[in-house]
């Protein structure tokens, strides 16, 4: 027994991070989940039940990352740059952002 209280000190205590990221990232995830899935989702709703502060910013922040997740960019041959071979045209410039941004 002594040697399993020596490997839970070596390992340290769980900081508040990381148990509300255990408690709040799941919330975060279901909020979005059902506001992708049912078209009578209140998102903005779901997120107040959460006040701000910690919980607020694991939810918020793994709801955003969910819905970020799916969104899914038009392509066409006009936006892959197609037969003209010259990428995304200048009109298209807001889209070429969006996706440097969520593709990294």
């Amino acid at each position: 027994m002594a040697d399993r209280h020596g490997k839970a000190e070596k390992l340290g205590k769980v900081s508040s991070d990381e148990i509300n990221s255990i408690k709040y990232v799941p919330e975060g995830n279901r909020i979005a989940s059902q506001y992708l899935q049912d078209d009578k989702s209140d998102l903005m709703a779901e997120m107040a039940k959460f006040p701000a502060g910690d919980s607020a910013k694991y939810v918020n922040r793994e709801s955003t990352e969910i819905l970020l997740r799916n969104i899914s960019l038009r392509t066409t041959k006009r936006t892959c740059g197609g037969p003209t071979g010259h990428g995304w045209p200048a009109a298209d410039k807001g889209k070429q952002e969006a996706a440097r941004v969520i593709l990294g």
